[in-house]
């Protein structure tokens, strides 16, 4: 088996894109690869095309280390973000294809499952007013849906770190749903990297695993988790920020009682619908963090209410 060539199809929403790759074989099979970008999305596009002549085009896609390696030194110059997601892309792709060529879902292709079912928290559901009442009552839906588990960025436009006021506004969110959620469920801060390191170190930070793409990659991370012993939970976007974006890739399995099931299905288990993808054009994604009110995603409502307030 070859691959023949490859086709980038692109979901937008107005503060991500996500880049679909399908990689095609001279055997009838295809598999799917997804990179969200918060930027960068042309310049992914240039190198995907690159990449394509010069590494992708006639490798067989069961030789997933050889590509990767050749895709990542094959060209002078250390491979940074666009050259990544674009590996990432390509080698996700590869392994649904192995999946599909076997009959089997990648998480046993990795070496087996070792949990039943995998725990998910909540991300993007803070679309709201940054008052303690508007988190409480968005923090009450989420855990309405069955998650016990979810996350959030109380810290508004802060950088480095904050001052005394913004320290007491952030924590009376994080109180606010703390309330909402009830003791038992998990509650998870995200500082999206913007704090010095003695923020961290003052607080004892914990980490947890990063996925902010749609269904397509939130499926590999499926996998990825069923098999690996240290995993600890999920993070999920699609039921709260671009929910519609779903449709471009069934048979991710849903949350139910804060957990997804493992995947079945041959390969990723999910399938891209092209036509569906081309019902989410590509919009000029912006996502500043330092903007005033970035935790709304939407450019164009932060825009407008900067303007309000000048």
């Amino acid at each position: 088996m070859r691959i023949t060539r490859l086709s980038t199809h692109v979901v937008g929403t107005p503060w991500r894109n996500l880049t679909h790759v399908l990689v095609h074989t001279d055997e009838g099979l295809t598999g799917v690869g997804e990179a969200r970008m918060l930027g960068h999305t042309d310049a992914l596009l240039g190198y995907l095309a690159e990449a394509e002549r010069n590494h992708v085009a006639g490798s067989d896609p069961f030789d997933t280390e050889d590509l990767v390696r050749r895709m990542k030194y094959g060209d002078y110059g250390r491979a940074g973000e666009i050259v990544m997601s674009g590996i990432a892309c390509v080698e996700m792709a590869c392994w649904d294809i192995v999946g599909k060529a076997l009959g089997q879902p990648v998480w046993r292709l990795l070496g087996g499952k070792v949990r039943e079912r995998i725990k998910a928290y909540a991300n993007g559901w803070y679309t709201v007013e940054r008052t303690p009442e508007a988190f409480h009552a968005a923090a009450t839906k989420v855990v309405e849906r069955g998650y016990r588990a979810l996350k959030l960025d109380p810290f508004g436009n802060g950088h480095y770190e904050l001052d005394h006021a913004e320290t007491l506004r952030s924590v009376s969110l994080v109180e606010a749903v703390r309330d909402a959620i009830g003791p038992e469920a998990d509650l998870l801060v995200e500082m999206h990297g913007r704090f010095n390191p003695a923020t961290a170190e003052t607080h004892y930070t914990l980490v947890a695993p990063h996925n902010v793409g749609g269904p397509v990659l939130t499926a590999a991370n499926l996998h990825l988790a069923a098999c690996t012993t240290n995993f600890k939970i999920q993070e999920h976007f699609n039921d709260f920020a671009d929910a519609a974006i779903k449709q471009v890739a069934p048979g991710l399995p849903e949350v139910v009682d804060g957990y997804f099931t493992l995947p079945r299905e041959p390969g990723l288990g999910v399938t891209l619908d092209v036509e569906a993808c081309a019902r989410f054009p590509r919009q000029r994604a912006k996502f500043d963090l330092f903007a005033e009110d970035w935790h709304l995603r939407d450019p164009e409502r932060t825009a407008s209410r900067d303007a309000a307030g000048a």
